[in-house]
């Protein structure tokens, strides 16, 4: 993992990683949902999710697929 990543993509990363090892799908909404449930004080909204995901898919490390699914890319 890049350690110029940010809190928010790094917890996307772990996020849809975990996902991915138990085979599950990995969405934008299952995403913004798992991550407002975690007692923060500031929830994220869905242009929020929206950039950190389009910023984790310009430099390379995630795609998503046509049915939505998100998958860290291989290496």
């Amino acid at each position: 993992m890049p350690s110029t990543l940010n809190e928010e993509q790094r917890h996307v990363l772990d996020f849809i990683r975990c996902h991915m090892l138990e085979s599950k799908a990995a969405t934008a909404d299952n995403l913004l949902n798992q991550l407002n449930s975690r007692g923060r004080a500031v929830r994220l909204t869905p242009a929020d999710i929206a950039r950190i995901l389009g910023s984790l898919e310009i430099v390379g490390l995630i795609e998503q697929n046509i049915s939505g699914s998100l998958r860290i890319r291989d290496a």
